[in-house]
C-alpha cells in the first residue's frame, strides 16, 4: 500500500470521526485508534516565521528544498478550521510570507509562514498530528521559475 493510500484513509478516519481502525493487506496492517476528537477553538493567536535550511533529501530527488521546521511543539492544522481547504497542497506556488498551516500550542494558534517564494514540494505531516520541535513539515522547491501564475 502506498503512503499517498496511507494518509487518504488517515484524512477520511479523521473526517469521518471515527475511533477505531484495523486495516490489512497482505504484510501491511494499519491499526488507528483516536483518543480525543477536538476541534480547533479560537485563541489568541500570533505568526511565526520558522528558521529554514536547504538540505539535499536522501531519496532520488536532485534538487535542493527548503526544508520548514516547526517552531515548536504542538498540534499541526493544515487548515484555519474543521473540513476548511487546507492552507497549501502539494504542488501549489507559495510566495514568501504566506501562511503554510497553524501549530496550536496551549490554546493559542501559531501561523507558520513560507520563509521563500516557491512550489510545496512536500507535506511531511498529517493533519491533526502532534509535531515536535525542529521536526520538518514542509519542503519548498524555491528554485523554480519566478514568471509560473501563482494559484
Amino acid at each position: 500500500m502506498d503512503a499517498k493510500t496511507v494518509l487518504e484513509i488517515i484524512k477520511t478516519f479523521r473526517q469521518e470521526g471515527l475511533t477505531e481502525l484495523e486495516l490489512k493487506d497482505g504484510e501491511f496492517s494499519l491499526s488507528l485508534k483516536a483518543e480525543n476528537q477536538e476541534q480547533i477553538e479560537p485563541g489568541y493567536c500570533q505568526t511565526i516565521k520558522p528558521e529554514s535550511s536547504v538540505v539535499k533529501p536522501s531519496n532520488d530527488f536532485v534538487e535542493d528544498f527548503v526544508e520548514v521546521k516547526a517552531p515548536l511543539v504542538g498540534t499541526f492544522y493544515q487548515a484555519p478550521e474543521v473540513g476548511a481547504e487546507p492552507y497549501v497542497s502539494i504542488g501549489q506556488r507559495v510566495g514568501a510570507g504566506d501562511t503554510l498551516c497553524i501549530i496550536e500550542a496551549m490554546k493559542m494558534m501559531n501561523y507558520i509562514e513560507a520563509p521563500c517564494s516557491g512550489v510545496i514540494a512536500s507535506i511531511d505531516v498529517i493533519d491533526g498530528d502532534f509535531v515536535e520541535f525542529d521536526q520538518v513539515i514542509f519542503r519548498i522547491d524555491c528554485n523554480v521559475e519566478e514568471n509560473s501564475n501563482r494559484e
